[in-house]
């Protein structure tokens, strides 16, 4: 454990163990929250060696949380916020992506905790071997020789210098590759789609035989599976048709990839289409016009905090839920129930 997690593990224990956070529960009652989780994998599963730390929970650690927000919470639907938006004590869980893992793993701990969730799909992506491109770098810098990790840095770094090639440099000698990983991707965040595309498409060529390794592994859900959650208490959103981060293109090609996903849902599940989650969390004023004409009536963004600090439905702030942030009671407890400001607004 790194020293900071150390540091907060022992932190949100005295005040857990200290009864401090039970106090605060039955003194002003919990606040309702949207939990965002994305990966629930085996805690020996092998891709643990390459995905980033805050994309998954154990399989362990997600029935334990399951358990404790079913004993104290009102585990409600996210759908159920149209019909009350200033709901009290209230837990919503959520998914991003559409990971094959939801329905391995995930599924049949919602079932035996008869909790509902709701899953955002990457329409185009579902019944597909491609990964994401984060996916596909992690796996490259943590699976390649020495050279080869070099050779994508330099290949990287030939992009606009968002981030300095003094800082990657450095990262790379030091040899820790899941660091590396995490830094090339969020700089990769920042360059615009087309040329991240472009990008991509060399590096998947020069890494041909890991990308063929990679494929052999099944990222995503089928629509069979959908299908089968969704008569079973699982409801579906769009997150866009290629998971493109929608603030990084013109709005006629962002409205394009929601309609795209939208429609995609329409046609395979045959159900009204009214939830949306913003590909990165990355929205503005001009997406959430795009999407309420659209005839989307809730969002969830990656924005920190619980339901009643959103500015409104189309821009629901949710707290992002991982394994390395909440692997103990103390310190999920402590995350689903941290204010980020002293007085909120009703998301309605």
């Amino acid at each position: 454990m790194k020293f900071s997690m150390f540091l907060r593990s022992a932190f949100t224990g005295i005040l857990y163990y200290s009864g401090i956070l039970h106090a605060r529960r039955y003194t002003f009652g919990l606040p309702s929250v949207i939990l965002a989780y994305h990966r629930v994998i085996p805690a020996d599963s092998e891709e643990k060696r390459f995905i980033q730390p805050g994309m998954y929970v154990t399989t362990g650690i997600f029935d334990k949380q399951m358990a404790y927000i079913k004993k104290y919470y009102n585990v409600i639907a996210l759908e159920e916020l149209l019909n009350n938006p200033g709901v009290k004590n209230a837990c919503i869980v959520t998914f991003d992506d559409g990971w094959y893992d939801n329905y391995q793993y995930a599924y049949p701990i919602l079932r035996k905790h008869s909790i509902p969730a709701t899953i955002f799909l990457a329409t185009n992506l579902i019944g597909t071997n491609i990964w994401a491109w984060p996916d596909r770098i992690s796996y490259y810098i943590h699976s390649a020789t020495r050279d080869a990790v070099d050779a994508v840095v330099n290949m990287i770094l030939l992009q606009d210098h968002i981030m300095s090639t003094r800082r990657i440099k450095e990262l790379t000698c030091s040899g820790n590759r899941t660091i590396l990983a995490d830094e090339l991707i969020n700089y990769l965040k920042f360059v615009t789609e087309e040329a991240r595309n472009s990008l991509m498409a060399v590096i998947d060529s020069r890494m041909g035989s890991l990308l063929y390794v990679l494929n052999k592994q099944r990222p995503w859900m089928t629509w069979s599976e959908i299908n089968e959650m969704s008569s079973d208490k699982i409801a579906f959103g769009a997150h866009s048709h290629n998971h493109v981060i929608l603030t990084q293109t013109n709005i006629e090609e962002a409205t394009k990839e929601i309609l795209d996903s939208r429609n995609t849902l329409l046609d395979k599940l045959r159900r009204p289409v009214n939830m949306f989650s913003y590909p990165n969390g990355n929205y503005n004023y001009e997406l959430m016009q795009a999407i309420n004409k659209l005839g989307f009536k809730l969002a969830v963004t990656t924005k920190r905090g619980m339901l009643d600090e959103s500015e409104n439905l189309l821009a629901l702030r949710r707290v992002l839920i991982h394994n390395d942030m909440t692997s103990s009671r103390h310190m999920f407890v402590y995350r689903i129930t941290k204010r980020e400001h002293r007085a909120g607004r009703n998301p309605g």
